[in-house]
């Protein structure tokens, strides 16, 4: 077994599929929180303990969604390019994206406030475009698009934007290792260390890096077929949020007051899109999927550790 080919591979998807499943069943798991973890009305949130609560979004602090401009408290996209990889073209990521602001959670009640830092986020799709289907955009979609003044064109222009910036940052001089390193053994040949911050500073090289930067980026976007997918949560949104509990400053900074915020890296904290039992159903729906990932990948690692066993 020892001179099997498929060995490594073998374990490698063995591992791979055992973390996959390990999540779906954290999915699962916090999904099912939604149930065990007893209702509260916002104005009753006390603190130290796992809540959750559920009604409109409002705040007045917001951001502006990377893709579609709308002013929201937190957001989440994710871009994808398609690529060609190994003689073949695949679709892979090349931005992805989380904000946050702090808002609040009001019900008939009152309000609670949510800081949504390291939040798990279940939030519902508000825009999901591929530009090799443009026409493709659900009505809610469309309409959404057309509110922030755009159409299929400039919605792909503006992915091409974004992936010509990111192309941009992954490509400065001071990002390419192998630039990098022939500028220090230049430096320690010339008995000058390698100060990247003054080769940037130079307004002759910086500018002409900055040029060539910008028309690469653009030639990179410009054939790429792209596509995304941009959720976010707006005032006036239904939310419901599941977490601890804590005390904080209120908002004027002159008592205390009660935010739900992450704390601990190991509490559950998950800020979710629509009522309860739409983002239970959804966590569900997705730990099944995960699930099922994970058990395709552990069946095939087995039958590759199978076949070698017994073939050797």
């Amino acid at each position: 077994m020892q001179d099997c080919d498929g060995l490594f591979p073998g374990v490698a998807l063995a591992v791979i599929g055992l973390l996959i499943l390990f999540k779906a069943y954290r999915d699962w798991r916090e999904g099912g929180l939604t149930r065990r973890v007893a209702a509260s009305a916002c104005a009753s949130v006390a603190a130290g303990r796992l809540v959750q609560v559920a009604g409109r979004a409002v705040g007045e602090a917001t951001f502006n969604s990377d893709v579609l401009g709308a002013p929201c408290f937190v957001s989440r996209v994710k871009i994808d390019a398609h690529i060609e990889k190994d003689e073949s073209k695949v679709w892979q990521e090349v931005y992805a994206n989380e904000q946050g602001v702090s808002f609040y959670v009001e019900d008939q009640g009152g309000r609670v406030r949510i800081d949504p830092a390291s939040a798990d986020l279940e939030l519902i799709p508000a825009l999901e475009f591929s530009s090799t289907e443009p026409a493709k955009l659900k009505p809610e979609m469309l309409a959404r698009v057309e509110r922030a003044g755009m159409n299929a064109e400039s919605l792909h222009g503006k992915l091409k934007e974004i992936y010509a910036q990111q192309y941009q940052k992954r490509y400065e001089t001071t990002g390419v290792p192998v630039l990098g390193f022939f500028l220090r053994v230049v430096g320690f040949l010339a008995r000058r260390p390698y100060r990247p911050e003054l080769l940037n500073a130079n307004p002759v090289i910086s500018s002409m890096r900055q040029a060539a930067l910008k028309e690469a980026a653009k030639n990179a976007a410009s054939h790429l077929p792209l596509r995304c997918k941009e959720e976010y949560i707006q005032s006036g949104d239904l939310v419901y949020v599941l977490g601890p509990a804590q005390e904080t400053a209120d908002e004027t900074g002159s008592g205390a007051g009660v935010v739900i915020a992450r704390g601990n890296p190991s509490n559950p904290f998950l800020i979710g899109g629509g009522t309860r039992d739409e983002v239970r159903r959804r966590m569900h729906k997705g730990a099944r999927n995960t699930a099922y990932w994970g058990l395709g990948v552990t069946t095939v690692a087995a039958v590759i550790l199978i076949i070698c066993y017994y073939g050797h």
